[in-house]
């Protein structure tokens, strides 16, 4: 059946350039006769019928160009997300947290209303004991379920902060103390600025976002192994920096579900009649 589809959708198109071809022929060629004709005067046809007809012929077919063109084009398909595998670089957006960092005999320790967990660096163990003392309610823990899968092989992390009197640039330092715990080797780069960006501004979170994709690909990171995640932000900033991703069709981007597991999507381009051919 998809083929039978993809075959109707073929001989709809070719008809279509077909059809603007003769269009185009017949006002190219009428338009050449219409000159000789003007200049030897020999035509008994009204000059005005025959400039209708041609421009009404170029119209149609230029129209009908432009239509089989828009059918021909690329059309993006979102993958289902899979579980995430390894990559070097990641692009994150990060929420602000209510939680206070205090550093004490070497160790880091966060406290949360009146709960307390000292962090040992082992992110399984970390993880756990967070869970175990602060429940779900301490967001920054997505940020472990967000390297879980790429500690190892990751090399550059973009942090993307968001402003405002409430926003995550303030907590800039205790987000890079944290994550240096279990990424002692990863470069962190702070890739929103001092003051941060808008979270709700969807075009300045896809800006940001695009721009840290460009720059690791200018230093060499093929674009599959660069990851966007999107689960921290707003849904406004999510939005942006998974739209990002088309403009690199083989940079995946990330969400860590309700479980902590993280997911990877990725929006691939195909060709209408591919699309349909299954």
């Amino acid at each position: 059946m998809a083929r039978l589809h993809a075959f109707k959708y073929e001989f709809r198109l070719a008809l279509k350039y077909a059809v603007a071809a003769l269009l185009f022929i017949l006002a190219t060629s009428w338009l050449a006769d219409e000159i000789r004709d003007r200049l030897t005067d020999g035509s008994h046809v009204p000059p005005w019928l025959i400039y209708v007809l041609i421009s009404l012929f170029l119209i149609t077919s230029i129209y009908m160009l432009f239509i089989s063109g828009r059918e021909r084009r690329m059309v993006h398909l979102l993958k289902r997300g899979t579980l995430s595998e390894a990559h070097k670089v990641l692009i994150t957006l990060v929420s602000s947290q209510t939680a206070a960092f205090d550093r004490q005999d070497g160790l880091l320790r966060v406290t949360l209303g009146e709960n307390e967990v000292t962090l040992s660096g082992d992110l399984e163990l970390d993880n756990q004991t967070i869970t175990a003392t602060f429940g779900e309610r301490w967001n920054w823990q997505q940020l472990l379920h967000m390297i879980s899968r790429h500690r190892g092989e990751m090399q550059k992390l973009f942090l993307v902060l968001s402003s405002g009197a409430r926003g995550s640039n303030r907590q800039q330092a205790d987000c890079v103390e944290f994550l240096r715990l279990y990424l002692p080797e990863v470069d962190i780069v702070m890739a929103s600025g001092s003051n941060g960006i808008d979270f709700d501004d969807t075009h300045a979170v896809f800006t940001t976002v695009t721009r840290c994709i460009d720059e690791a690909v200018q230093e060499g990171f093929p674009a599959g192994d660069i990851l966007v995640d999107v689960t921290g932000g707003t849904k406004p900033a999510s939005v942006g920096a998974a739209f990002a991703t088309l403009q690199h069709t083989e940079v995946e981007f990330q969400y860590i579900n309700n479980q902590g597991t993280p997911l990877s999507f990725n929006t691939t381009t195909s060709s209408y009649e591919n699309k349909m051919a299954g």
